[in-house]
């Protein structure tokens, strides 16, 4: 079942949210923050879901406040069986860099 995009900021408000290993890991190679791409799902869009037998994937894009940074992240939500509450769970994540055009 398809998740919104309301949905998906709400759990990174109430910080109910983390990054998986792989994560922090394009984290340090784009040099990003966790609150540049908190940032970038908060001003953000779902362009795109996958739902497999694990559960449904979204893309988001958006921009990080300050910085102005294009990101894009790969998340899906996920329940705790006990206490029956979401979470999101940062999959993965990489900036967007605009492309250039022409001769400049």
């Amino acid at each position: 079942d398809s998740m919104d995009i309301h949905t998906i900021r709400d759990l990174v408000r109430a910080q109910r949210r983390r990054f998986t290993d792989h994560a922090r890991e394009e984290l340090r190679h784009a040099q990003l923050s966790e609150s540049e791409v908190e940032e970038s799902i908060l001003s953000g869009d779902v362009l795109e879901t996958e739902s497999d037998e694990r559960g449904t994937k979204y893309r988001i894009r958006g921009e990080t406040f300050y910085t102005r940074r294009n990101v894009e992240s790969i998340v899906a939500v996920e329940l705790d069986e006990e206490t029956e509450r979401e979470s999101l769970v940062v999959i993965t994540v990489y900036e967007r860099k605009p492309k250039r055009r022409g001769g400049r």
